[in-house]
């Protein structure tokens, strides 16, 4: 081989080393840049992603804070409540006592127009301040108490009971109709059996007129079965405008039974 020829191959060898190795570094070169932009682009989010909070954590900032809004709410209407209470045991509050009765029905009055907005509570707290509600003196009281619990179908073993003691047995006629109205929801084969018992001692023993207006609604509650109850317990009561008015009842469900 010339010496010419020799020379020519090792400079091309020459070049093509130095290609490869300029190629090589141009790569690494170019990873390492890559690799810099993504770690930087990385710790950019991270950063921006701790400035601003998550959808979540502001959807649960909102839900905690309309908690604690209507937390705020059930309390201080929990509180209002709890005033008119105080006042009519104290009977040391700023209401009008020009009479001896003044005192009381102007608190009765503001608790009556309180108790129009309990549907700000809870349905526990609710039923709570209703069972409170339904056993003070006042006939108004009551009756916001007992539409309310119509209107939403509250019924439950304990408002049974409440019903009979505080409208059924002790109080006057006005309310008759809705309270047997009210006892007729939701009552099971159970309930009725202590409902017309109590129903008709209350006929038997109460004050005149709630005795009369009780034979005179029974028919919102009558079935075929306290039917013959009423029949047997109608020998013992005694004659008069009581008796005459539940045999008419009595009398009325059995004509419009065979007639449907």
């Amino acid at each position: 081989m010339k010496k010419f020829d020799y020379f020519l191959i090792l400079l091309a060898a020459t070049l093509i080393y130095l290609g490869y190795s300029f190629s090589l570094r141009f790569t690494n070169n170019a990873d390492d840049v890559s690799e810099k932009q993504k770690n930087t682009y990385v710790k950019k989010v991270s950063n921006n992603r701790d400035r601003i909070p998550s959808q979540n954590l502001a959807q649960k900032k909102s839900e905690d804070q309309e908690k604690q809004k209507i937390n705020d709410i059930e309390k201080e209407y929990i509180n209002k409540y709890v005033g008119f209470k105080k006042c009519i045991q104290s009977q040391d509050c700023d209401y009008p006592q020009d009479d001896p009765r003044s005192y009381e029905l102007e608190i009765y009055k503001a608790m009556n127009q309180h108790l129009k907005n309990i549907d700000v509570l809870s349905s526990k707290m609710k039923e709570k301040i209703l069972m409170s509600a339904a056993k003070v003196s006042d006939g108004y009281v009551k009756e916001t108490v007992l539409k309310k619990l119509l209107a939403d179908q509250i019924y439950s073993p304990d408002w049974r009971d409440i019903i009979l003691d505080e409208y059924i047995s002790q109080y006057n006629s006005r309310l008759i109709p809705e309270a047997i109205e009210y006892l007729k929801i939701n009552s099971s084969e159970a309930d009725k059996i202590i409902i017309n018992q109590r129903i008709a001692e209350a006929i038997a023993t109460g004050s005149p007129m709630v005795a009369n207006a009780l034979a005179e609604n029974l028919k919102i509650i009558l079935d075929k079965n306290s039917v013959e109850f009423y029949k047997s317990y109608l020998s013992n009561l005694q004659e008069g405008p009581i008796k005459k008015n539940l045999a008419r009842e009595l009398n009325d469900f059995e004509l419009h039974s065979s007639a449907g």
